[in-house]
């Protein structure tokens, strides 16, 4: 049988792997995976992962079991893609269809089964879920933050980018962009940039139709200076609003992770039971 193995090292390590000839990386926030068609020279940074040990980790990943927000989606949209990717295409582990199958259906029978349920789990869908009920959204910026918020309010509404320099982005024809000094502002605000609080409150002061302003820039001093400033019937919601609902939740989700990680244990060995009564391996599944 053949084996699933790959070697793992978290990113505040902070090591500089040269990975062997034909290895793949597959790198997130927080870690990289090394796939290779051997096994490398003994390193301490790098953890060795094999079989069902490794199947068991890559699904915990894959779960969002191992990030920082417990049961979190991202993850495995990113995994996706790296399947999809070239540098996917050239694991010789996935070439599979039954180990890649295998994955792809377990993440998510075991998400909808334990996760799923249990509510928000990402500040996306924790901002979407505050803008509900909402019909038009202004997002300010169109950084790293800003593109991770924009695929959970775009669907179906009026939403306008406004960024500083709309020349950098004008053969974006997708997207409604504009400026960000001339351009009004819809009735729901998001802050996904570091704009000063004296340009926010000119515009925003000056505009009756704005009922809702939520700040994802976590500047303490900056949101006060709206808070007193901006008319009170304007709802505030603060960074350190959504991580206390996100904390909650998240206490939640902590009780729930023995039970997950027995599930997917218990999912892999059922796994490698299939293949240990097939003496050709992968290649017998495959056929």
């Amino acid at each position: 049988m053949n084996q699933f193995y790959f070697y793992h090292m978290t990113k505040n390590q902070n090591d500089h792997v040269q990975p062997e000839q034909n290895s793949v990386i597959w790198e997130t926030c927080l870690r990289k995976i090394i796939f290779s068609e051997k096994t490398q020279n003994a390193n301490s940074n790098l953890e060795f992962y094999k079989d069902e040990q490794a199947l068991i980790f890559i699904l915990e990943i894959l779960c969002g079991l191992q990030s920082k927000v417990i049961g979190e989606t991202e993850i495995f949209g990113q995994f996706k893609k790296f399947l999809e990717s070239v540098e996917g295409q050239q694991v010789l582990f996935f070439r599979n269809q039954q180990l890649r199958q295998f994955l792809l259906k377990e993440v998510k029978d075991i998400r909808e089964k334990h996760i799923n349920k249990l509510g928000t789990n990402s500040y996306g869908s924790l901002i979407r879920k505050k803008c509900q009920h909402e019909k038009s959204i202004s997002l300010i910026g169109f950084g790293q933050l800003a593109k991770k918020i924009l695929p959970w309010v775009s669907d179906h509404r009026d939403v306008r980018i406004h960024v500083r320099n709309l020349s950098k982005y004008e053969n974006n024809e997708k997207l409604n962009l504009q400026d960000l000094n001339q351009s009004e502002f819809n009735s729901t605000l998001i802050i996904a940039a570091p704009i000063e609080a004296k340009l926010l409150i000119k515009k925003i002061k000056n505009l009756p139709n704005i009922h809702k302003v939520i700040d994802c820039r976590g500047l303490d001093a900056e949101f006060k200076s709206l808070k007193g400033q901006i008319n009170s019937s304007v709802e505030l919601v603060e960074l350190s609003d959504l991580f206390s609902i996100l904390e909650n939740q998240q206490d939640n989700m902590k009780k729930f992770i023995p039970i997950v990680k027995k599930e997917i244990k218990e999912r892999a060995e059922a796994f490698y039971m299939k293949l240990y009564h097939r003496p050709l391996g992968w290649e017998d599944l495959c056929g």
